[in-house]
């Protein structure tokens, strides 16, 4: 895409970059490979959202290396971290080292 800076950052980063982004409450994309089937997928979310949360899960997210977040196309969703490809924050695209 043009116009969008693109920053490579490891693997350490990553969760920082998602909570900084979950934090903002702005939009932003991820491109991660999904733990169920092993497939590439983008979702646009966004964190702060409070409407629609009844309770606590019933889990701790952190002790799975999960970050959840609010999909907009689909509710509550958990990423699994470690599976993080490429982060779009503000317009800056963080591709992972491997």
């Amino acid at each position: 895409m043009k116009g969008k800076m693109t920053t490579t950052i490891v693997k350490k980063q990553v969760k920082e970059k998602i909570e900084s982004a979950k934090a903002s409450g702005k939009v932003f994309g991820v491109w991660f490979v999904k733990r169920s089937n092993g497939h590439l997928r983008h979702m646009s979310c966004r964190g702060g959202v409070t409407t629609g949360v009844v309770g606590s899960p019933k889990y701790n997210p952190d002790n799975y290396g999960l970050a959840v977040v609010y999909d907009m196309r689909n509710g509550f969703r958990s990423i699994p971290i470690d599976a993080i490809k490429q982060i779009t924050i503000q317009g800056i695209r963080f591709t992972v080292e491997e």
